[in-house]
């Protein structure tokens, strides 16, 4: 458990996976250092062979940065919005991989 000081306080050592994952959501990359730092994080967090339906609440269970955390339940309430809802079914065998989606 590495532990660094700030201010004389002990201090959580960044977790490698959010900060790629900070990376990923917010830094200004083109498209090519956008997918390899997915294909990147997907390796760090063991998700290669996690079904695509069941990325999501995996990926969201490895982060607890309050940054991370309140974009995941940003995403978490559009997932809940009818018209998502309603369309499950019908693209339940569809990969979508959305690059440049604008803010939040």
């Amino acid at each position: 458990h590495n532990v660094m000081e700030t201010d004389g306080l002990p201090a959580e050592a960044p977790n490698p996976a959010e900060t790629l994952f900070d990376s990923f959501l917010y830094d200004d990359n083109n498209v090519l250092k956008t997918l390899e730092q997915w294909s990147e994080l997907k390796n760090l967090l063991d998700l290669n062979d996690v079904p695509h339906h069941q990325l999501f609440s995996k990926l969201k269970t490895n982060f607890t940065s309050w940054r991370l955390t309140s974009f995941m339940e940003i995403i978490q309430r559009r997932l809940n919005v009818k018209e998502y809802v309603s369309s499950v079914d019908k693209c339940k065998d569809c990969k979508i991989f959305i690059i440049g989606a604008g803010p939040c």
